[in-house]
């Protein structure tokens, strides 16, 4: 992808997050004004087009640990890393 560009958003803690014991929820966006594909089988690069896969995922911290939700067919990002 090209230009990709990340934005993140932090939801406020509504009551029922509090019962639920959801600390905090947010989403990531990444979206990028073109991209390409590998073609696994002719193991080569598709030519560049004019659009991307748009990617959204959302965490959620749940009694102190991070859930991930990937709302795409794309593989979950790893957030072990990500403070507390």
């Amino acid at each position: 992808m090209k230009e990709v560009k990340f934005r993140g958003e932090v939801y406020e803690q509504t009551p029922a997050d509090k019962l639920n014991n959801i600390e905090k929820t947010g989403s990531l966006f990444i979206t990028a004004v073109a991209s390409r594909y590998y073609d696994i089988e002719d193991r080569k690069r598709s030519a560049w087009q004019n659009f991307a896969p748009y990617i959204n995922v959302i965490a959620k911290k749940i009694n102190g640990e991070w859930q991930v939700e990937n709302n795409n067919s794309y593989k979950i990002p790893d957030c072990s890393h990500l403070p507390e």
